[in-house]
């Protein structure tokens, strides 16, 4: 086996053993997902957040260069941060389950932080640009991002985003939207109105290595159909499910319109398709301020 394969699958048992984390419960598709109350479905925080980005150039993102592996590594280094369930722990959650709980209040002081300190959001399309044509970025850029559609984002994030003016990057795998527990479609359509970044996480959350015929359509071109539609806008960029990745899904991430794709720390860029192995860093559960900046020091690509 592979080191990806390794790593793969020690992920892949890691998420097994956390019954109440999203990767574990919504594995089989059409099963039904883990607990919770429907998903939250009340007023909107507003104002609408936006991101203090620079203007973009009059061309279109599908047009710009594919840079080299030397290029982009000359121009990574904005921390991508990564989010799992924004919700407080309960007995019942594992110790593997608590590593992807990050607490509201802990959220809040983390973006707080963030704000104190001169930082702000910039999208996956901003970035893209800098990688490739090398757009100016704001000072202090950083990428937020949620994966995975709980539904803890939606009360607790959003609205603690927006007390700062920030934006983040919400990658939504699909077969649990109106579950319990989860995302509504509604919701989603809401966050690119609110001026956040609907990208696609695959259909039911299956790593992309083990995919085979069918899977392509289903995990990936049908799934980026769908948020598009919910979105009202192309969905161009993906979230390697546990981060997991080979080089057989590149052509079908090309084919569905992907520009770029992460995985988490760990593996290197990929010598000729970088922009489709860049990579995040997860904010664990019960970190400190201290712990916190130490995450965003190391999570440049």
């Amino acid at each position: 086996m592979t080191r990806r394969g390794v790593l793969a699958a020690a992920a892949l048992a890691a998420a097994a053993a956390a019954c109440d984390h999203p990767r574990s419960s919504a594995r089989a598709a059409g099963s039904s997902v883990a607990g919770g109350s429907t998903p939250a479905r009340s007023a909107t925080p507003s104002p609408s957040p936006t991101s203090a980005g620079t203007a973009h150039p009059a061309i279109p993102v599908t047009a710009l260069p594919r840079p080299g592996l030397a290029l982009v590594r000359r121009r990574t280094g904005v921390p991508v941060l990564c989010y799992h369930q924004i919700r407080e722990p309960t007995a019942a959650d594992s110790a593997t389950a608590r590593v992807y709980i990050v607490r509201p209040a802990d959220l809040r002081a983390q973006l707080a932080d963030l704000a104190g300190r001169g930082y702000t959001t910039v999208g996956p399309e901003e970035y893209y640009r800098h990688l490739t044509v090398g757009a100016p970025l704001p000072p202090r850029p950083v990428m937020i991002t949620f994966d995975d559609a709980a539904r803890g984002q939606w009360p607790a994030a959003v609205p603690a985003l927006a007390r700062h003016g920030f934006t983040a990057t919400f990658f939504v795998m699909t077969v649990v939207l109106d579950k319990p527990g989860w995302l509504s479609r509604a919701q989603v359509s809401r966050l690119g109105r609110l001026g956040h970044t609907v990208a696609a996480h695959t259909w039911d959350h299956h790593p992309v290595t083990g995919y085979a015929g069918a899977d392509w359509s289903r995990q990936i071109t049908e799934q980026i159909r769908e948020l598009s539609r919910l979105s009202r806008r192309p969905v161009r960029y993906f979230a390697y499910p546990y981060g997991a990745w080979d080089r057989a899904a590149f052509a079908h991430l090309r084919a569905a319109g992907v520009l770029a794709a992460w995985q988490l720390s760990g593996e290197p860029l990929d010598a000729g398709e970088p922009l489709l192995t860049l990579r995040r860093r997860m904010v664990a559960g019960g970190l400190d301020l201290a712990g916190f900046r130490d995450v965003l020091a190391h999570s440049g690509t």
